[in-house]
């Protein structure tokens, strides 16, 4: 069953907020005319085809894969661009809009937010329902980051806590099997003297262990 979606938190983002949600969207497109989209959930990615010239391509010229639903692949680099979001709002008959996105796990791996677009009714709903915190861009960072050292240390703490009781538990057991080996080595070496007071002298030195 697949997980439903919500906000973890919001983010000053320049004059704006990013939202982190919990899970990222997955995309899978189709083909209608000139525009390529996807859809998954209120998430909504979308390109434009425009023929590239020898100065002006799409992201650079970058080449990427885009998964289709006829499970073919479209090959993208250059031909491809990022726009056709008011095409396809009035296609879809859906009030589409830019969105400023993560997730935790994204944003512990590189601090950096990727822009989506998003049924704007509905994840607007979400925001105005959301009753957290608005993070400071930088502030946002930290408080992740600790999460993950905090949890660290109490793990190295346990381990710590751990290896002590075991290294005690080593000591007391190398400790009697040494205290049974010296009493069998000192009754062996004294054996031909059979001293009367051998098993006294044991009994202080074991007393002092």
């Amino acid at each position: 069953m697949s997980e439903e979606l919500k906000i973890v938190a919001l983010v000053r983002f320049n004059s704006d907020v990013a939202v982190v949600f919990n899970k990222r969207p997955n995309y899978v497109y189709e083909r209608k005319g000139d525009l390529l989209y996807a859809i998954d959930g209120p998430f909504v990615s979308c390109f434009q085809y425009e023929e590239p010239s020898r100065a002006f391509k799409a992201f650079a010229g970058r080449s990427f894969d885009l998964p289709m639903k006829d499970g073919t692949t479209t090959k993208c680099n250059g031909q491809w661009w990022d726009k056709g979001l008011n095409k396809l709002s009035a296609m879809l008959e859906i009030n589409l809009q830019h969105l400023t996105m993560g997730t935790v796990e994204k944003l512990k791996q590189c601090y950096v937010f990727s822009g989506t677009s998003c049924n704007a009714d509905v994840i607007n709903k979400m925001i105005s329902e959301y009753k957290g915190c608005i993070y400071p861009y930088w502030d946002y960072e930290k408080i992740i980051k600790f999460d993950d050292l905090f949890r660290e240390k109490i793990r190295n703490s346990h381990k710590l806590e751990k290896d002590k009781r075991n290294l005690v538990k080593q000591c007391k057991i190398l400790s009697k099997q040494s205290a049974k080996n010296f009493k069998a080595e000192l009754l062996k070496a004294s054996a031909a003297i059979a001293h009367p007071h051998i098993e006294g002298v044991y009994a202080v030195w074991e007393k002092n262990l």
